[in-house]
């Protein structure tokens, strides 16, 4: 392990899944995942964090940074993640890094082939999913929002394209309710922090931090008890 390598704490509770990570530059040292659904991530985290870094041989005074995975999701684990990756940042000095999780999930799909997009999608419900659309490379080209599925959500507006990768659990949805195409290609993909790792070491050397008294989880929509407000 280099000496002068870059160290992140990675986060991600935007599911029911509970992740953490451990990173050294672009490459993950260490990760664990809770796939209980219990929905424990509040207890969980501490003793991961303390965990996995044992593990690994490092101490918090160790690290360079904490990223977390900042929503879409679900409204409290968004808000677990993020008030655990403050309290790192603010108590050992580090900065914040905040990551879309529709981002994160793009990183689920292992080499995608050339001129495809990789449509990453979390279930928010009945007919409808948050998503977001990146090319072959991650780069995003359609920004985060809320899309209500219908048989041809897709493939006639992005004909051009070779493959088209549907990633997370609106994937399962969507192929429920699309019309069947082979330029469909749905992948299991999951939210987990070691898909972080890589754009997180990417902001960290751009210096693209957030501030951490006023950082908040992206929701793309309020909770329901907020609709009468």
């Amino acid at each position: 392990m280099a000496p002068d390598a870059t160290f992140i704490i990675l986060i991600d509770t935007a599911t029911d899944i509970c992740s953490i990570a451990i990173s050294a530059n672009d490459k993950v040292l260490d990760f664990q995942v809770d796939k209980s659904g219990e929905r424990r991530h509040a207890s969980l985290l501490p003793g991961m964090i303390e965990t996995t870094l044992q593990k690994v041989s490092l101490s918090l005074q160790d690290i360079s940074a904490v990223a977390y995975s900042k929503g879409p999701g679900s409204y409290t684990g968004l808000r677990v993640g993020l008030s655990t990756a403050k309290a790192l940042g603010m108590a050992c000095n580090l900065p914040l890094i905040g990551i879309s999780t529709l981002l994160g999930l793009s990183y689920s799909v292992s080499n995608p082939a050339a001129n495809s997009l990789i449509i990453a999608m979390i279930d928010a419900g009945r007919d409808e999913v948050y998503h977001a659309i990146y090319n072959d490379l991650n780069e995003e080209l359609v920004p985060a929002s809320p899309l209500i599925l219908t048989q041809d959500s897709f493939c006639n507006k992005y004909r051009e394209y070779s493959k088209l990768y549907l990633t997370g659990d609106g994937a399962v949805k969507a192929e429920r309710i699309l019309l069947a195409e082979d330029r469909l290609v749905y992948v299991n993909g999951k939210s987990f922090a070691q898909n972080l790792v890589e754009p997180a070491f990417k902001m960290y050397k751009e210096g693209n931090f957030e501030n951490l008294a006023y950082s908040v989880p992206e929701y793309l929509k309020y909770p329901q008890y907020k609709k009468s407000i």
